[in-house]
This record gives structure tokens, C-alpha cells and sequence, in this order.
């Protein structure tokens, strides 16, 4: 079962909603990628009389590689960073958003300086009406401004402006939307055609059904791991290996035309698993057309926009490719969702955790490691291992150092008991067996580590 964290941390459909909001990290090979891009944007922007898009690196650190090998621990360069832009001015309105009409619904596409961060609700479904003309027409596009001297919001078509702004003005309102389509596309890097790799299909739409079981057989294929653009990047960085995103694969797949030549192995075994991809879409078809992404908005309001477009993408028949990327994060929303319904399940039909021993008594147990956290504290950095064994009872050892060992692996524990306590009412109030002095080995008895040293404190938990 892939884990509900990565899952959330892997997912990059949020950045649909708002360009501006989150900081972007990066290793090297993700940062020249970025550069190069914003290279590519600001030429147009000088073409059309835009102020350039900057981008701010607001982190730099070294991040720690272990080599589990026992060979020496590398470091490679992680940066956070942040994009600036300037939206034009356009005499006395400022430039908000722009905003893409679908059958489905609207996805919002907001400036990256725009003052306001949230567009009101009712923009989430609104039609493309121009408040200038007062005419419903069918348009693609229509653009948010704010009038500056009474702060009301206008929803304008791009005709329409030119009866009230000058046509060098709206020229760049135009463009400077485009601009954000690009920015707001940063993760599917195009070729000098301006057509997505592996595909040349990048202006042509397609159903989103097709799209999501080629997701779907990427996901599969790839190992059943959802990758992200940035993951990607992240694993060629620290790693030297390069893995496909699962939206650039499922391009790969779906576009592939080597036919006649040696198939490359992904190909393969995309044949051999098709019916397997072709059954999870159907999933998470019938999954997103019925979830209510509006109640997960109601529930974290900050993300509203987000789970908006979410739901316009979910009840959207037919796309354009440069969505893809996006489209993936439905499938990694239905993960997500299906996970955490396993684990209510799990929680309701499993046998409840047991305190085990008694206070001060040495025990010896098999457990499989859960997780791997830590934080400072006044006697340094503590590492906190959680395990459980196969009748579901849980161990907590607070460690003074990492001795790494893996989740997921079984091991043989040697152990005090240091206390018994009852977890957090909210996540599940379990009971829980505090441990220390833990002595570790692999099943086959090799010895991992030495005793831990005592450590004197009254604070268990995070």
C-alpha cells in the first residue's frame, strides 16, 4: 500500500489554482530546467512590452545523502524558490486572474502579484458573462480586474476591452495571460515547437478518459508509484537515475511510434499490464465522478480554488494534453482516498493494541518499523522509532541517534520497558508501549546495534 504522505507530498495538481502561492524546491537539474523556462517566457515578455518574471531563490541547503552501504554520506543542493511577476499596468485596474471556461467548470488561473490570492466563490462557477457588455457568449477565456479606485472585481472579455482600455493595454493583458498558461505549465517543459515531448499533440484535445487510464497504466507500470515532474528531477539529483514522471510516461505510452524498431522495455510491459491500467481508470472514473471535491473544499477552505479545479477536471469530457500533468493528481487524489478508506477498514476489523510486559521488564519481540521521526530537544536531536508486531501492538523507542534501520522491515527487539501510555484520542488512542535501551537485529540475528544509552527525560512525545 503506497503511503498516504508521499502521496501528499508527490502531488502537484495545486499548482492550477494559484501560481503564486506555494514555494517551488528543487535540486540542480529542476533549477536549470526552471531558468531555462523563465529564459524562454521573458523573451516573449520583452517581445511584448511585459515586465519579466523573476525568479527568487529564498533557500539554498545541502541535503544529506546516506550511503546505507557504509561508504561515504553525499550531499547535493536543494533550493527553494519563489516566482515574482509584475502584472502590466493597465490605467487605473489591476490585473487578477484569467480564467479558462470548460463544460465542466472554470479552472482559475491567478497573477503571481495579483493582491487578491482567493477569488470569491462564485467565480468557481461562473459563466463567461462580460460585465462590460453584459453578453453570455461562448468564450474560452475571460480575464478578472479590479477597478483601483473602488476595489470592485470585473469579469471582461478581450474584446470588450478595448472599449475602455487602450489597445496597447489590452494587448498585454492578453499576453501576460498567456504568460501565466506557460508559467502555470512549468512542469511539462516543451520543445522549441512549443509541443510536449514524446507527443507532438500538445494543441490537439483528447478524452480525459483515455487520458486518465494512460495515467493509470503509467502508474503501473512505473511500479505502482505516483512520480511527479519534480520527484523526477529530485531522483536524477540525488540519485543519477532518471524515472519518468507518471504524466511524462503516460505521453510516452499513449503517444508512442516507434513501430517497426526495438520496443522499449516500458512498452513492453505496458502490453502485458494494459488490462490492469484499463481496470484502475475505470476506478478512478467512476470514483471522481462521484466524490464530492466541494466538501473537501468545505473542509479547508484555504484550498478552495484547488479542489474546485479538481472538480471541473473530474467532470470534464475532453482536454488539451498540456493538462495531463494535472489530470494526474486525480489519480493521485483516488490513491489517497482509497488509502485512508484501508486504513479505517484496517483500524475497524484489526485487533486492538495491547500493553505488553510490565514497567522495567526486559522483552523480546518481532515488529515490523511503521515509522521513522524525530525533533530536538534539550538533550539534542532525538530519533523516534515506531513499530508494531503481528498481533498489532505498538513499540515506541526514543533513540539518541539514527541507526539506520529501514520502515517496512521486520525486525528482532531486545528491550526495556520504559512505560505504558495511551496515544492520542484523535489518532485512534491507541495503546502504546514505550521502550528503551533497545538492543536491534535482522530476523537472522544479525546485530544492528549496540544498547542505547538512557535517555533521561520526562517528554514521550512530539
Amino acid at each position: 500500500m503506497i503511503k498516504l504522505k508521499y502521496l501528499l507530498s508527490e502531488s502537484t495538481i495545486n499548482r492550477v489554482e494559484d501560481i503564486s502561492r506555494d514555494n517551488i524546491v528543487l535540486g540542480e537539474r529542476g533549477l536549470s530546467e526552471l531558468k531555462s523556462k523563465l529564459v524562454e517566457i521573458n523573451k516573449k515578455a520583452v517581445k511584448w512590452g511585459l515586465p519579466e518574471v523573476k525568479m527568487e531563490i529564498v533557500k539554498e541547503e545541502d541535503i544529506k545523502i546516506t550511503n546505507k552501504s557504509g561508504g561515504l554520506d553525499e550531499y547535493k543542493k536543494s533550493y527553494t524558490v519563489k516566482i515574482n511577476g509584475t502584472s502590466p499596468q493597465i490605467e487605473g485596474y489591476e490585473f487578477i486572474a484569467k480564467i479558462e471556461h470548460t463544460d465542466a467548470g472554470n479552472l482559475i488561473n491567478i497573477s503571481p502579484d495579483s493582491s487578491i490570492k482567493d477569488l470569491p466563490a462564485e467565480y468557481r462557477d461562473a459563466d463567461a458573462k462580460c460585465d462590460v457588455c453584459n453578453s453570455k457568449r461562448e468564450r474560452l477565456n475571460t480575464f478578472i480586474i479590479k477597478d483601483e479606485k473602488n476595489n470592485q472585481l470585473k469579469t471582461v472579455g478581450s474584446t470588450c476591452l478595448k472599449r475602455f482600455l487602450p489597445i496597447d493595454s489590452v494587448s498585454k493583458i492578453i499576453h501576460y495571460a498567456e504568460m501565466l498558461e506557460e508559467l502555470r505549465q512549468l512542469e511539462d517543459i516543451e520543445d522549441d515547437d512549443g509541443n510536449e515531448r514524446g507527443s507532438g499533440q500538445s494543441r490537439n484535445y483528447f478524452e480525459v478518459s483515455e487520458l486518465i487510464k494512460g495515467l493509470a497504466l503509467a502508474y503501473l507500470v512505473n511500479g505502482s508509484r505516483y512520480i511527479s515532474k519534480k520527484k523526477s528531477s529530485e531522483i536524477m539529483d540525488t540519485t543519477g537515475d532518471y524515472i519518468d514522471s507518471t504524466a511524462s510516461l503516460a505521453t510516452n505510452i499513449l503517444f508512442y511510434s516507434g513501430y517497426g524498431k526495438r520496443e522499449p522495455d516500458y512498452i513492453v510491459r505496458a502490453r502485458t499490464m494494459k488490462s490492469d491500467g484499463d481496470k484502475l481508470g475505470d476506478e478512478i472514473i467512476a470514483w471522481m465522478k462521484t466524490h464530492d471535491f466541494k466538501a473537501d473544499a468545505d473542509r479547508k477552505p484555504e484550498m478552495a480554488n484547488y479542489f474546485n479545479n479538481l472538480d471541473v477536471l473530474s467532470r470534464t469530457t475532453n482536454t488539451n494534453l498540456k493538462n495531463i500533468g494535472y489530470l494526474g493528481g486525480l489519480l493521485a487524489s483516488y490513491l489517497i482516498n482509497k488509502d485512508m478508506i484501508k486504513k479505517k477498514e484496517d483500524q475497524a476489523t484489526s485487533k486492538p493494541s495491547e500493553y505488553v510486559g510490565s514497567v522495567g521488564e526486559k522483552i523480546t519481540f518481532e515488529a515490523t518499523l511503521k515509522k521513522i521521526a524525530g525533533y530536538q530537544s534539550q538533550y539534542g536531536y532525538v530519533t523516534v522509532y515506531k513499530f508494531e508486531d503481528d498481533n498489532n501492538n505498538r513499540y515506541i523507542w526514543f533513540s539518541s541517534g539514527d541507526i539506520g534501520i529501514e520502515e517496512n522491515i521486520k525486525y528482532k527487539i531486545i528491550a526495556t520497558v520504559k512505560d505504558h501510555k495511551q496515544g492520542d484520542i484523535k489518532y485512534g488512542g491507541h495503546k502504546e508501549n514505550i521502550i528503551t535501551r533497545a538492543k536491534v537485529k535482522t530476523l537472522s540475528g544479525e546485530k544492528i546495534n549496540e544498547y542505547e544509552r538512557h535517555l533521561n527525560y520526562t517528554e514521550y512525545f512530539e
